[in-house]
């Protein structure tokens, strides 16, 4: 992120719009970040006390249900099949 415009430090290269154009977004994350913190009143929280599996089991169970998703080249196959509107085999392969 630091090192994307890294060209705006070479001396003879410096303008002030290259400056603004690569390192803005940097300065307007932060006051973004820290604007929602006072204005929302939100806490930091330390990473040994987040609860990040409270709602595991539900998520797990939802993606045992359902179909593990495609390749790419499987996904393109298919999609090229069905605008073509030529039926296809789905497999049913088993992985382990």
């Amino acid at each position: 992120m630091f090192i994307q415009g890294y060209t705006v430090f070479i001396p003879s290269w410096w303008t002030v719009g290259t400056f603004f154009t690569y390192y803005t977004m940097i300065f307007v994350c932060i006051l973004l970040f820290f604007g929602w913190k006072l204005i929302k009143r939100t806490k930091f929280v330390k990473p040994e006390e987040a609860d990040l599996v409270w709602d595991k089991p539900v998520i797990d169970a939802y993606e045992a249900s359902i179909d593990p998703p495609l390749g790419l080249w499987e996904d393109i196959w298919i999609t090229t099949l069905s605008l073509l509107r030529i039926k296809h085999k789905k497999s049913n392969k088993v992985e382990a």
